[in-house]
């Protein structure tokens, strides 16, 4: 839909601009989601498998 919308009213070089920052946006909140979850996943790890 937001597509739709921004190829009629947007000129395409504004539509790609707007692609690549929402795919930017996207992997930096990957990427902070992968590092807050990554420690607790080892200290869950630990705590379970550790000797």
């Amino acid at each position: 839909m937001v597509a739709f919308i921004s190829q009629h009213y947007f000129s395409p070089l504004s539509v790609a601009f707007f692609d690549s920052l929402c795919s930017s946006a996207k992997a930096a909140m990957i990427a902070k989601l992968q590092a807050k979850s990554v420690p607790r996943i080892q200290a869950k790890y630990h705590m379970r498998y550790a000797p």
